[in-house]
């Protein structure tokens, strides 16, 4: 048993007390996280070292700290849920043979998800979740966003802005929102919108544009919820990533183009990526009218379990050897 108390120790005298041959550290949304001064030790007592990145967002800060390089905190390998999350981190100047695609547990959850979901009655699960939607009318679901806890400016407008909704709000979601609620209008007939609204919002954010919003969600698991949509419309929300795998019609609707690199489905061209009001009437019309449920593959890798742990083996007996992922 690891003596649970050393958790909170100084991460040099963790690793000295422990000894490891290999340190696995994850990332998240604090430039002074632990595992950034875990990465730091392991370094010094030239300790194999493996970073798990759990999505493609914010490739530029997960590794940065406090400090002005984008991989100042960086490990010696890198396990990254897919190729365009790759590719993020080959830009940044990460040597490319040591970052290995292993997947994403959640995606092999989502698929597993969706073989369930089929099995049962689409119609009668959304009689149940939205019983006074419509049957004659399709139900759009938009994917609200919480503010960016690592850089907030990215969620207020800029004059790099393509979209400004009714220009009353800097607010990233408010003004995608507006342009959807406004696009969808003209749609014959209008859809059933239902807004989702993220973890970190409170009930009562986007209070202004109720009136034009058919029903909220908040709690709950929202898979289910999806699964009754016949367009998901959201930003760079991972709740996207999970429309997609479920098979259902996705639409990013972004205020910068090059938000279109924040998930793997926007970047890979699985999500199609609309930036203008001119286009974007059109390409939701598509959205609505494109096939639900499909069972098409996305572009993102399974097995995530098998090939981290796969992954983690051979950096054990053989840490500075390129290994043959499948």
């Amino acid at each position: 048993m690891i003596d649970v108390c050393l958790l909170e120790d100084d991460p040099g005298n963790v690793l000295d007390a422990l000894g490891p041959r290999l340190v696995a550290c994850g990332t998240s949304e604090n430039r002074r996280g632990s595992s950034l001064a875990m990465l730091d030790a392991a370094r010094e007592r030239g300790i194999t070292s493996l970073g798990l990145v759990d999505m493609l967002a914010n490739a530029q800060h997960r590794f940065q700290g406090t400090g002005d390089h984008p991989l100042g905190h960086a490990p010696d390998w890198i396990a990254v849920p897919d190729t365009p999350t790759a590719r993020a981190y080959e830009r940044l100047g990460f040597p490319a043979n040591n970052i290995v695609v292993c997947g994403h547990p959640h995606y092999d959850v989502v698929r597993a998800r969706r073989d369930a979901f089929l099995r049962q009655s689409r119609d009668a699960m959304r009689k149940e979740l939205l019983p006074d939607a419509p049957p004659d009318r399709p139900v759009l679901v938009f994917l609200a966003e919480g503010v960016d806890q690592l850089d907030p400016d990215a969620s207020r407008a800029t004059a790099a802005y393509t979209l400004r909704g009714s220009g009353n709000s800097d607010d990233r979601t408010t003004i995608v929102l507006e342009e959807v609620l406004a696009a969808a209008e003209d749609l014959q007939p209008r859809p059933y919108i239902v807004l989702r609204l993220h973890p970190k919002n409170a009930e009562d954010d986007y209070q202004s544009l109720r009136q034009q919003i058919d029903f909220v969600s908040h709690d709950g698991d929202p898979l289910p919820l999806l699964w009754c949509a016949d367009g998901v419309v959201g930003m760079t929300t991972f709740l996207l990533v999970e429309a997609s795998l479920l098979g259902l019609p996705t639409l990013s609707v972004l205020p910068r183009a090059e938000e279109a690199d924040w998930l793997p489905t926007t970047a890979d061209g699985t999500t199609p990526v609309v930036t203008a009001r001119r286009s974007l009437r059109r390409e939701l019309c598509e959205t609505m009218d494109g096939p639900v449920c499909n069972r098409y593959e996305v572009r993102l890798p399974s097995g995530s379990r098998q090939n981290t742990v796969a992954l983690i083996k051979h950096l054990l007996n053989h840490p500075r050897n390129v290994p043959e992922m499948s």
